[in-house]
């Protein structure tokens, strides 16, 4: 921790260290979940372990851990009972809205534009 003299007070210099750190974390757990997401909306069906995602990443194993969950908690993955993450849209675990039907009675007739 860089301990600083700014006006007598060590207290300021290691303030603003630790922001810019929490600032620097955050954007790079933003650009990570924005990286993870990308990879499992350009490749349908991907299945990934936590390992698997870490090292396609190269990231830390928490970080990685981290984006995975709230990925999760958004609900754009889900946990396979394997422990593979998988978008949540993909394969039978996910549940479609039933398809619209359209009421065709027999007899009508359509006007044709002229």
């Amino acid at each position: 921790m860089a301990v600083g003299l700014i006006h007598g007070s060590p207290d300021i210099a290691s303030s603003a260290g630790d922001c810019v750190r929490h600032r620097e974390f955050a954007m790079s757990h933003h650009t990570l979940l924005k990286r993870i997401r990308a990879e499992y909306l350009e490749m349908p069906g991907l299945r990934l372990k936590l390992e698997q995602a870490q090292r396609l990443c190269g990231v830390e194993r928490t970080a990685c851990q981290r984006v995975l969950d709230m990925l999760v908690e958004m609900k754009f993955l889900c946990v396979k009972p394997d422990g593979a993450y998988a978008r949540l849209t993909d394969g039978a675990d996910y549940r479609r809205p039933p398809a619209a039907k359209a009421d065709f009675k027999a007899g009508s007739r359509s006007l044709k534009a002229s």
